[in-house]
């Protein structure tokens, strides 16, 4: 059995990396996928060194990517721009003497 070298993505889409022991790649991208991940790499391992440099660094914030769940601020926002404006109007319009005195 050798042992092959890893990078892959957990279902979170985190950067993970490893090693496992298969006999050939295809077992061992089957073994990679067991533990729930998603393959991007596979390499055989070809010194005691390779080995030595697998560490799980495991997943860091992308701080650019910010999702607004739902658009509640979008509605508050115009509704709160419509009111505005109806008084706006509202007021045009009194002030003018056009409208209910």
């Amino acid at each position: 059995m050798a042992t092959y070298m890893y990078e892959a993505l957990d279902q979170s889409g985190c950067p993970q990396r490893g090693a496992v022991n298969a006999s050939s790649s295809d077992d061992a991208i089957s073994r990679i996928r067991d533990k729930e991940l998603f393959p991007t790499s596979v390499r055989i391992s070809k010194n005691k060194r390779d080995l030595e440099t697998v560490i799980d660094e495991g997943c860091k914030v992308n701080p650019v990517v910010f999702e607004l769940k739902s658009n509640n601020w979008y509605w508050f926002a115009l509704g709160v721009a419509f009111v505005a404006g109806l008084f706006f109007l509202i007021g045009i319009c009194v002030g003018s003497g056009w409208g209910p005195t």
